[in-house]
């Protein structure tokens, strides 16, 4: 077998050339692994970070959920989770450009929590958890370690942490093609377990709306999961949608909204539009959520595009789109707008729609609101707009059902070519 420090040099060699980068979250023992891996040089080559939450109320605000035993699969699992969606953060906040995240399905979870040897003898098993988590599988080891007895205790409680931090490494490097399970020594008092899952798909899993919250579909057809979009470091602008079918409209809105951003010198020197994103909510407050067949036929328009990618969702309303992605801004038509500030679409409760709203602008949100033909829009009747049917609906002829506390989170695009393109008349047609 090899020895430690040259398996850890080989994972630092390996992930220097394949880019996997991981993030550890480890509470109860292991921690002998820390050193394994940050005493080695190119250590940056493979961590980003490691968290270590120890008490158990620190184990309870890390992990989020109702936690029966911390010491599980299921703590271990949650933990793992966690670390690869923060692995994601990490990697997103080092970039500047969407089309440039591919890297995300490079990313690495570990979760682990241990249960060792303390000052006092313990009635329960002495064991370890290692869950290793990336974006399509996830790797499982449990190890239940030989105690002896209250009298003869078989190991120190250092020995017992060398043991668990030896195993996480060797786990790490089997999950990267660079150990075999054969090669994995256990002492023979010891015993030891290894499950692979393959993870769902993640389409099946954004429509269950569970493990799975986005989609990033790039142009290149690749589909990366859980992307915190707005932790990138430059401003992203988003054109929600149906897209049915995608027409030029679609296009011009997000276009004006990435080149308003430039012109006003506030892109960070972004190439203009470089930012912009589709997102493609599959479900609706009025509709059926999208089935699978009708996801893949609509992503398919995207696919002549190479610029711009698409986030699939299932957050039908702003507030929850603000809660997945704060700061973003939006391009939307005047329809969409009037719907947005309408208390009909907050349960009828006008100061609930102000404190969403009001919540976006804070975290730098604006809205870039693009004019259409008022018959277009098709507006419920409640909507008491003088405008003719056949007239331009704007920004400005709304002005009264916009709360002065709200007004200034709103631009006019100031291009109109979109005013007469609809979705329900390319389809009619």
């Amino acid at each position: 077998m090899n020895s430690i420090e040259t398996l850890v040099q080989n994972i630092h060699k390996s992930n220097c050339d394949t880019n996997c980068k991981i993030v550890m979250a480890i509470t109860g023992g292991g921690f002998s692994s820390f050193n394994y891996l940050m005493s080695q040089p190119g250590a940056s080559n493979t961590v980003l970070e490691i968290i270590c939450p120890y008490m158990r109320e620190a184990v309870d605000e890390f992990t989020k959920i109702e936690i029966k035993s911390y010491t599980s699969k299921e703590t271990t699992d949650q933990m793992a989770y966690i670390a690869l969606n923060r692995a994601k953060e990490l990697t997103v906040m080092s970039k500047t450009n969407l089309n440039d995240l591919g890297l995300i399905n490079k990313c690495i979870g570990i979760g682990v929590t241990s249960a060792l040897r303390s000052s006092t003898w313990k009635r329960g098993g002495h064991r370890c958890y290692i869950t290793i988590l990336t974006s399509n599988i996830k790797h499982c080891f449990y190890l239940n370690l030989f105690k002896g007895t209250e009298e003869s205790p078989y190991r120190s409680r250092n020995e017992e942490d060398i043991v668990c931090g030896t195993l996480i490494i060797q786990a790490i490097a089997l999950s990267l093609g660079i150990l075999d399970m054969k090669d994995i020594v256990i002492d023979k008092n010891d015993t030891f377990t290894h499950d692979i899952e393959i993870l769902e798909d993640p389409l099946d899993a954004l429509i269950k709306n569970e493990s799975v919250k986005s989609i990033l579909y790039l142009p290149n057809g690749e589909m990366l999961t859980n992307v915190p979009i707005h932790k990138l470091k430059n401003k992203v602008h988003m054109v929600p949608g149906s897209f049915n079918p995608l027409h030029s409209g679609h296009t011009l809105l997000l276009e004006q909204c990435c080149n308003y951003d430039t012109e006003q010198g506030c892109s960070n020197g972004i190439e203009k539009g470089s930012n912009g994103v589709y997102e493609l909510c599959i479900s609706n407050v009025d509709k059926d959520t999208l089935d699978k067949t009708e996801i893949l036929k609509r992503l398919e328009q995207f696919k002549s595009s190479n610029k711009y990618p698409v986030i699939l969702t299932n957050t039908p309303t702003f507030s929850q789109k603000a809660e997945l992605f704060p700061g973003l801004d939006y391009s939307i038509g005047i329809d969409t707008a009037l719907r947005l500030v309408d208390p009909y679409y907050s349960h009828n409760d006008e100061e609930l729609m102000i404190k969403n709203i009001l919540k976006m602008i804070f975290n730098g949100t604006k809205f870039y609101v693009g004019s259409r033909i008022y018959e277009i829009c098709k507006l419920p009747e409640r909507y008491k707009i003088n405008v003719d049917k056949t007239e331009l609906l704007s920004l400005s002829l709304i002005s009264e059902y916009l709360h002065p506390l709200i007004k200034d989170g709103f631009k006019e695009i100031a291009d109109n070519s979109m005013k007469d393109i609809s979705s329900s008349l390319i389809r009619k047609s």
